[in-house]
C-alpha cells in the first residue's frame, strides 16, 4: 500500500487533486486531516489536507477521457451531507511520523558558567589599570586589595572613593564594565562568567 498527502482549498478539490496524483487508482481509501477553514469574506485561510491510501497494483492507466470514479463521487457527496448536519461532523487528527519528546524539545539549555582563568598578566593589568584610573580621579590617598578566585575578582579599596552610596555603587558599576571592556580589548579574549566585584572599607 502506498499513500499521499494532498493539500486544497476545499476537500473535493484536495481529493480530485491526490486521484491524479496517485495515478487515478481503482481501488483506494481517504482519510481526511483538516477541515478547510474561511475568514469572515470567506477567503481560505487553512486549506484542507486529505491522505490518499492506495495499491499500486490498481493505478489505472491516464488517459484523457478518464473521469472522477464512483468512490471519489461518493466521498464527496458524503463530505458535502456531514458538513451540512456538523453534529455527526468528525475531525480525523494526523497521526505524526515521528514522535517527539515535547519536554525535550521545550526544555531550556542551562549552560553551567565556564571558570575564567585569569593569568598573573591579567592580573597585573587590572592593578596598572585601576592605578591609572585613581589617578585620573585625583584619588591618589586611595589604595585596594586585589583577591581572585576561579569565578570572580574583588577588590577592596582601603577608604570610600564617595561619600554617598548610591552614587558609590554607580562609580562601582561603571568601573567594572570599563575594566572587563579593556581587558577584552588587550587580551582578545571572551571573559563571559567573570564577575568584578568592588567594595570599599
Amino acid at each position: 500500500m502506498k499513500s499521499l498527502i494532498e493539500e486544497a482549498s476545499s476537500i473535493t478539490k484536495a481529493i480530485e487533486k491526490g486521484w491524479i496524483r496517485a495515478g487515478k487508482p481503482r481501488d483506494f481509501s481517504i482519510k481526511i486531516y483538516e477541515e478547510p477553514e474561511k475568514n469572515f469574506f470567506g477567503m481560505t485561510t487553512k486549506s484542507a489536507k486529505i491522505a490518499i491510501v492506495f495499491d499500486e497494483k490498481t493505478i489505472t492507466v491516464p488517459t484523457e477521457k478518464t473521469s472522477v470514479p464512483q468512490q471519489v463521487k461518493q466521498e464527496q457527496k458524503r463530505h458535502l451531507s456531514q458538513s451540512q448536519s456538523p453534529q455527526r461532523q468528525q475531525r480525523v487528527t494526523p497521526q505524526p511520523r515521528e514522535r517527539i519528546n515535547t519536554q525535550e524539545a521545550h526544555k531550556p539549555k542551562v549552560e553551567q558558567p565556564r571558570a575564567v582563568e585569569l593569568s598573573d598578566e591579567m592580573k597585573e593589568s587590572i592593578s596598572v589599570w585601576l592605578g591609572d584610573t585613581l589617578r585620573l580621579m585625583d584619588k591618589l590617598h586611595a589604595s585596594f586589595a586585589l583577591q581572585t578566585t576561579d569565578q570572580f575578582v574583588r577588590i577592596t579599596f582601603n577608604t570610600r572613593l564617595v561619600e554617598d552610596n548610591n552614587q558609590e555603587k554607580l562609580l562601582f558599576r561603571s568601573l567594572s564594565y570599563l575594566m572587563i571592556a579593556s581587558l577584552r580589548n588587550k587580551f582578545k579574549k571572551s571573559l563571559r562568567g567573570l564577575k568584578l566585584v568592588l567594595a570599599s572599607a
